[in-house]
């Protein structure tokens, strides 16, 4: 297996992902020292032109992995998750999904996983090192996957986009988010409506909104006695 560390970043250095388009920059260089062709800037297509055609690949399956794996399967999508841990890979398995244990940024994985066919990967791992060696693996194995890719750290999260990935979704900033969103909605005064009024005088006694009736039955009593 590769290291993880130096490797990696002077990886993607040679290789010249663009940090927007997810392709090689203009001028990157292939394997065998040859100038590859500039990138038009846009981003690639997904393999099958975008249409579902193969599976999604599910590296990591996490509490992020098991939501995203929920959200294609609610699509219709077919599913395939890659984990180092065997318990998750057990419980992807009993959630009916095709799952195997091993490291998605070594080429035979990916190749077990259908990445040369795949219509997208989520790379779910905290860790940004592995992250960016499952996204230079991956490109490596095919340059028009649809990648989405977490970044644990915001300081991270340029690496990861130039490694490959189309999107990064920033957890820090996500959280913060969604932090300011509670705040608002904590600190903004609940109106009560008429409505809302009627209502809880609806949940009172008859026999407490209606006094001066309770009053003629009273006396109705006094009389018989």
């Amino acid at each position: 297996a590769r290291p993880a560390g130096g490797w990696v970043e002077r990886t993607v250095r040679r290789w010249g992902w663009t940090q927007k388009s997810g392709e090689r920059g203009e001028g990157a260089r292939d394997e065998d020292g040859g100038e590859e062709g500039g990138a038009g800037g846009a981003k690639p297509q997904a393999a099958g032109g975008g249409d579902g055609v193969g599976p999604v690949i599910v590296v990591g399956f996490g509490p992020a992995g098991r939501a995203v794996a929920e959200a294609v399967q609610r699509r219709g999508g077919e599913v395939v998750v890659a984990d180092l841990n065997p318990r998750s890979v057990l419980e992807a398995r009993d959630r009916g999904l095709r799952a195997y244990v091993g490291d998605a940024s070594q080429p035979d994985i990916l190749k077990l996983l259908g990445a040369e066919t795949a219509a997208a990967m989520v790379v779910t791992l905290p860790d940004h090192r592995l992250t960016v060696a499952v996204l230079v693996e991956a490109r490596a194995a095919n340059p028009s996957l649809a990648v989405v890719a977490r970044a644990r750290y915001r300081r991270y999260a340029e690496l990861i986009e130039a490694a490959g990935s189309w999107a990064v979704v920033d957890e820090e900033t996500q959280v913060g988010v969604k932090l300011g969103e509670e705040l608002e909605r904590l600190m903004t005064p609940r109106e009560t409506t008429s409505d809302e009024g009627d209502e809880d005088h609806a949940d009172e006694p008859d026999a407490k909104r209606d006094e001066p009736h309770g009053d003629r039955a009273d006396g109705d009593g006094s009389h018989c006695a």
